[in-house]
């Protein structure tokens, strides 16, 4: 048998996973982060060959190396700014006000569909 061949490597699942701008890539549910002192240029946006082996294990390889990589727990997310409200006044507060707000009346009390058919090009003091 050639040593070049290696068994591990052919019996497992391989699927292809993108580099992300922070060296990390997404398997299985799982975020893995490439070791620092493997990262080179060009790779993030590159592709990985993931190898599912059958231990359970999994292999990353980078053209014709294979990495050392990591699983990292994601940052938790912030929460969203609060913007500013828009118009006049204050922005509802219940979900009744908001429904209000949100029915599909415009102002003047026209529905929006009607005011949207509205031409407002022309003014009253069109030359004849």
């Amino acid at each position: 048998m050639d040593a070049s061949y290696d068994l591990a490597a052919a019996l497992s699942r391989v699927e292809t996973r993108q580099i992300a701008n922070d060296y990390t890539f997404r398997f299985q549910g799982q975020l893995c982060q490439i070791a620092t002192e493997q990262v080179r240029p060009g790779m993030p946006g590159a592709a990985v060959r993931v190898e599912a082996r059958l231990d359970g294990s999994i292999a990353v390889r980078f053209q014709q190396s294979y990495l050392r990589v990591a699983e990292c727990r994601e940052q938790p997310k912030a929460p969203p700014l609060k913007s500013a409200s828009v118009g006049r006044g204050k922005a509802p507060t219940s979900s009744s006000a908001w429904r209000q707000s949100h029915s599909g009346i415009a102002r003047g009390g026209m529905p929006i569909w009607k005011a949207a058919e509205i031409n407002r090009t022309r003014t009253l003091d069109e030359l004849e």
